[in-house]
């Protein structure tokens, strides 16, 4: 990833601002920038727009909460200078972000999947697909993108990351709807017969990396999943993440019965 990334007099053009944005964010390290800068001024950019607003199609936001409103949930709107003869916003990139409506609780019985995460790319994978919830209706409500967390399987606990989405990298093989594929780190067979189909798997997902992106190929996609790995396996070593792998209810052993749950856990 890189250090930054900079939109120079060109940030009122883009089509849509806030996809821009994630996508310029989802190449910058976290710690890292993203600016959208004029040399001109932000008032130079609203003038272009009334005179022609199928180009220029935005204004520059002119406060930190304007920005705010524009970003992505991983990007903070931290710095604004707008004088007269320049302009400049950055954001910084947070190492994740928090989920939109507390921690997610997944449970249900492992799917066969396409056999990409275990068998091409060396990680083995839990596939929980779309359709387990549709009642709950939360798969369909999440961004497209990487998530990290905790799984249970076998009464082990993991470090997880897991993409939800429809893995565009695999051209002609995508998925026709979203699904969980969990990564279990750490994960170790005895044998290359030993799976986890139609076993309950528990997934308790506390923040979102990054959005799902189309890789030019298998590299690049291992590459990332590795960072992936690193960056959640550090994250859940933080204090206020720490305890959950041991005092987290949506880890704790349920009835054979309870199958399938979707649930969301404001405090933890």
């Amino acid at each position: 990833p890189f250090d930054s990334a900079v939109f120079n007099a060109c940030f009122g053009n883009v089509f849509d601002q806030t996809e821009s944005l994630a996508a310029a964010a989802a190449n910058v390290r976290p710690g890292g920038s993203v600016f959208a800068t004029h040399p001109l001024g932000a008032d130079f950019v609203a003038e272009l727009k009334e005179i022609d607003d199928s180009v220029v199609r935005h204004e520059l936001p002119r406060s930190l909460e304007a920005a705010q409103e524009l970003a992505p949930p991983f990007l903070h709107a931290y710095e604004l200078v707008d004088s007269a003869d320049f302009y400049s916003m950055r954001w910084t990139r947070e190492p994740y972000a928090p989920m939109q409506k507390g921690l997610l609780h997944l449970r249900g019985p492992v799917a066969r999947g396409y056999g990409r995460g275990s068998k091409k790319l060396g990680f083995p994978t839990a596939n929980l697909p779309e359709p387990l919830f549709a009642d709950e209706g939360v798969i369909q409500d999440l961004q497209a993108g990487v998530n990290f967390g905790i799984a249970q399987l076998r009464g082990q606990i993991y470090t997880a990351v897991c993409n939800i989405g429809y893995s565009p990298t695999f051209a002609g093989a995508e998925n026709p709807t979203k699904i969980v594929e969990a990564h279990l780190c750490d994960y170790s067979s005895s044998s290359s017969k030993d799976d986890f189909y139609d076993e309950i798997l528990d997934l308790l997902l506390v923040g979102y990396l990054r959005p799902e992106k189309k890789f030019p190929g298998l590299p690049a996609l291992l590459a990332a999943i590795t960072n992936d790995v690193e960056m959640a396996k550090d994250l859940l070593k933080q204090p206020h993440f720490a305890h959950l792998s041991v005092s987290h209810p949506a880890l704790a052993p349920l009835p054979a019965s309870t199958n399938t749950m979707a649930k969301y856990y404001q405090e933890f």
